[in-house]
């Protein structure tokens, strides 16, 4: 039986429903037994991007933006205000961002073709010590500590942005333009930063990627540069080829190459005995798609993930590449495909996989102004969540998981310029890594958490 309710009331219901909406953004926006995501915070408009944010990244220390403009912005990851001034090393729009194991290192690259990798390390201690420090969650100890309680409280009740100690040290190194060959053409258009060794992948026109140093001393100097035939042997037509889109496996022992032709071509990362010598092999070429590929992301499951302009997610089973078993590599051998999760009405413009989920969850942004959660365990393999903005979402990622405490080792030598901890992996749930944030058309920055954190 249906109870007749007044025209007034339900007036008043809606008009209760749009303030919660407006006010607090407290509705569950998807939905599916557990699992249910909470619009929970923006960016400010006075501080929020002028320009539409291309790239995002969740570090241990601050949630980094970079916009069309070339301007990159830290901001607080529990608040989501200002958390500091940062120094502008880009004139153009940064497309790309990308970090180490540990989210402590950020590589970005502009359009412009400069690089540059930041220490996020040296940005100021916010209202939680890490992205992974929540209520509840321990402190962290010893030499992670930075300042005394009274700052941490400072900056807990702080409403403007701080001020880096030394803001021109945040950027580590920079470099205006990389070279890839002889001729001198940059090709910066994408670039990923390895998870645990100082050099960076690169690639531009032509789709063919190279490898160039991330140390202080020689930051990007060439170190490899896949042979020039393996490209064009794989492409229908490889003078319209164009590498949009890099993505390094975990491990660090396998690169993904999206192109402007929809094909993805699959890399080994070789090194020499001595550390020194390095090597780009091209294993599997991906054949899924013909329209530009715009997001690529290797799960915790070894699964290669693709985002494309066709609207179609392909995810790709890595598993035997990684571990070296097959046939010798081939540049015209066709990888298979797992699954394709369909569902956007707009070109997919990020994927990422929640650290935390054991591979199951893999969240995509599109054009269609959506954020579709996808559970990868379930046959067949489908969307279990929908997030709706009121702009076009560019980028997503995801809170990261605390690394381990100790057990520091020093990487690359004299080479390198960080020293990293390993990244720990939660077992239960989605735990930590339960929040995300976006960035889109509109300037804006929003975080979405699980409804149970």
């Amino acid at each position: 039986m249906v109870s007749y309710m007044p025209p007034s009331v339900r007036r008043a219901a809606a008009k209760h429903t749009a303030d919660l909406l407006h006010v607090g953004h407290l509705l569950p926006i998807g939905t599916l037994q557990s699992l249910q995501y909470l619009a929970d915070l923006e960016t400010t408009p006075d501080a929020s991007h002028s320009t539409p944010v291309l790239s995002v990244c969740w570090t241990q220390r601050a949630i980094l933006s970079a916009d069309l403009s070339g301007a990159l912005k830290a901001w607080d990851p529990t608040t989501l205000l200002a958390a500091c001034t940062l120094p502008q090393p880009h004139s153009n729009s940064v497309h790309a961002l990308s970090t180490d194991r540990d989210t402590r290192y950020v590589l970005s690259s502009s359009i412009d073709g400069s690089v540059a990798l930041w220490d996020t390390g040296l940005l100021p201690r916010t209202a939680s010590a890490e992205a992974g420090t929540e209520e509840g969650d321990a402190a962290p100890q010893g030499d992670e500590t930075i300042g005394d309680q009274v700052e941490h409280d400072a900056a807990s009740s702080r409403q403007g942005p701080l001020v880096a100690a030394a803001p021109e040290e945040v950027v580590v190194c920079r470099t205006d333009t990389i070279a890839s060959s002889s001729d001198g053409v940059s090709e910066a258009w994408s670039t990923a930063l390895h998870p645990t060794l100082p050099v960076f992948a690169s690639v531009g026109i032509g789709a063919r990627p190279s490898l160039h140093s991330a140390s202080r001393d020689d930051f990007g100097s060439l170190v490899a540069i896949s042979p020039p035939h393996t490209a064009a042997a794989a492409a229908p037509d490889s003078s319209s080829l164009f590498g949009t889109k890099l993505a390094l496996h975990a491990e660090g022992s396998l690169l993904a190459v999206g192109t402007s032709t929809g094909q993805v071509f699959l890399y080994a990362l070789g090194q020499g005995e001595d550390g020194e010598g390095w090597s780009l092999d091209l294993l599997t070429t991906y054949a899924d798609h013909a329209l530009p590929v715009r997001a690529l992301h290797f799960d915790a499951k070894d699964h290669l993930v693709v985002g494309c302009d066709d609207l179609v997610v392909t995810l790709h089973d890595v598993r035997a590449q990684r571990r070296g078993g097959g046939d010798a590599p081939s540049a015209t051998r066709l990888g298979g495909t797992v699954a394709a999760l369909q569902g956007h009405r707009g070109w997919i413009m990020d994927v990422k996989s929640c650290p935390t989920a054991q591979g199951r969850i893999v969240a995509t942004s599109s054009t269609d102004r959506t954020i579709k959660l996808w559970d990868l365990a379930v046959t067949p393999k489908s969307c279990v969540c929908t997030c709706t903005e009121l702009d076009e979402v560019w980028c997503i990622d995801w809170r990261p998981t605390p690394p381990l405490r100790g057990g520091q080792e020093e990487r690359g030598g004299d080479r390198s310029v960080w020293t990293a901890t390993t990244a720990s992996t939660s077992t239960g749930g989605l735990g930590q890594g339960s929040k995300f944030v976006t960035g889109g058309h509109d300037g804006r920055v929003r975080m979405y958490r699980s409804a149970g954190v």
